[in-house]
């Protein structure tokens, strides 16, 4: 059982929590509860009587008789999205399915639950929802939307599955829950609202799981989900459905989809935003960190994260922090660096010489990727001289990118000597004005006679 409920109990001192305890608990009893949930024997907690449990189910069980309350609650909000975890102790008759169930349609559907009773004194667990909603006017969890129609509408539901359960003759610790919370998602999901929607979403239930109701009943299941279609109700973090974990008999987890959690938050109010805790954020959205990564090498991420972690402390802001979409990104992108490499790499630094004449050394991240001329090189290709364009990360300012371009007074020898070509033409063209007279003997034409 410790195992079981560390996961919620943990959480039960350090957040708002809910405390109800049934009156007929004496004070060993009350001490043996509040170590259940978790909390100081000082704790503020609501009493919860039998006339209390009598007079909310008299509304949706006429002939309810109840003679004791020992059934008791503690609800720890959770944020918008983070859904609905249930654990009962010493919990014969109503299961975490149910309770489940119940408070998804009252409009809880972010919080930790646990329903417990004393060993000795073991309950059927109708005082506990009791309980839970007559505290809710003293406090309540941000992320729920509750009303006194939709928690009437819970209770009749968990009532008509009590009734559906005695009517089948099986025991509520069997599909029956699951039956009814089915029949719920679908016509959540599918948007069902009309009657006859309802009445084919049941049938269909009832082929699968299978099951067939009494007619009594069936009718009693479609009036209630037909009042729930006329309540319009934001499902919130469950509008698109969800999905049920339950790893043993006395424990359940209700998560509602991907697309319905980012619905959620995108709707959340403005004070649920601001308040997002920033472990939170991390779950729901995509962190500055892993933005930082989809830009990052998977080594260079390794040799900077210290680095990131601080420029994600000190750069942040609250609202950045809280903003509920993924598309915004507190990374900026990295600086280009332009000059001539002043001195030979060595010690993991780079240092580059500006226009200017000034003179900045860099880190080199321990991933760099090299060009020189257009083609990949090594470090050690590179020569002083030589004009850099450098990508600096700008978080770790580290160097992570280097395009290198010789100088253009370091051609080839042959290149060198290309400036006496001109030189080399002006021999030929002597040789032709000394082979003119120019300063020689003249030409001498002689007539010959020839006939």
């Amino acid at each position: 059982m410790a195992a079981g409920l560390a996961g919620i109990q943990g959480q039960a001192a350090e957040n708002d929590t809910i405390i109800s305890i049934g009156e007929s608990n004496n004070d060993a009893q009350r001490q043996e509860l509040l170590s259940y949930f978790d909390v100081d024997s000082d704790a503020k907690v609501e009493v919860v009587t039998v006339d209390d449990t009598r007079e909310a189910m008299l509304e949706v069980i006429p002939d309810f008789s109840i003679s004791s309350a020992y059934s008791s609650t503690a609800l720890t909000c959770r944020e918008l999205g983070e859904g609905l975890d249930v654990s009962t102790i010493n919990i014969t008759e109503i299961t975490p399915a149910i309770y489940a169930m119940a408070l998804v349609t009252a409009g809880i559907g972010d919080a930790n639950l646990i329903v417990a009773a004393p060993a000795d004194k073991a309950a059927g667990g109708m005082t506990a929802l009791t309980g839970i909603f007559q505290a809710w006017d003293k406090m309540s969890c941000d992320s729920a939307q509750t009303s006194p129609k939709r928690q009437e509408l819970a209770l009749r539901e968990l009532a008509l599955t009590v009734e559906i359960a005695n009517s089948l003759g099986v025991p509520l610790t069997g599909s029956t829950g699951y039956f009814v919370i089915e029949v719920q998602r679908n016509i959540v999901v599918k948007g069902a609202s009309t009657r006859d929607e309802i009445i084919a979403e049941i049938a269909n239930q009832e082929a699968l799981f299978p099951i067939t109701l009494p007619a009594p009943q069936r009718e009693k299941l479609v009036d209630l989900m037909v009042d729930l279609i006329e309540q319009d109700i934001d499902w919130s973090t469950f509008s698109e459905g969800w999905t049920i974990e339950q790893p043993n008999g006395t424990t359940i987890s209700m998560d509602g989809d991907g697309i319905a959690i980012r619905n959620a938050q995108a709707s959340a109010t403005a004070k649920a935003a601001a308040e997002q805790t920033a472990t939170a954020l991390a779950r729901k959205n995509m962190t500055a960190t892993a933005r930082a990564e989809k830009r990052m090498t998977q080594t260079a991420l390794a040799a900077d994260k210290t680095a990131a972690a601080q420029a994600e402390s000190d750069s942040l802001t609250a609202t950045a922090l809280a903003q509920p979409t993924a598309t915004a990104t507190a990374t900026p992108e990295p600086k280009v660096v332009a000059g001539e490499l002043a001195s030979p790499i060595e010690n993991g630094q780079v240092r580059v010489k500006a226009t200017g004449g000034a003179e900045q050394t860099y880190d080199l991240a321990q991933a760099v990727t090299v060009s020189r001329g257009g083609a990949a090189a090594q470090l050690a290709d590179l020569r002083k001289g030589d004009a850099l364009m450098l990508k600096v990360d700008a978080v770790a300012n580290t160097v992570f990118d280097i395009a290198a371009i010789a100088p253009k007074d370091s051609g080839t020898p042959i290149a060198k000597l290309l400036y006496i070509l001109p030189l080399l033409l002006l021999i030929p063209l002597g040789m032709v004005v000394k082979g003119r007279g120019l300063g020689g003997d003249p030409f001498l034409v002689k007539r010959v006679d020839r006939g």
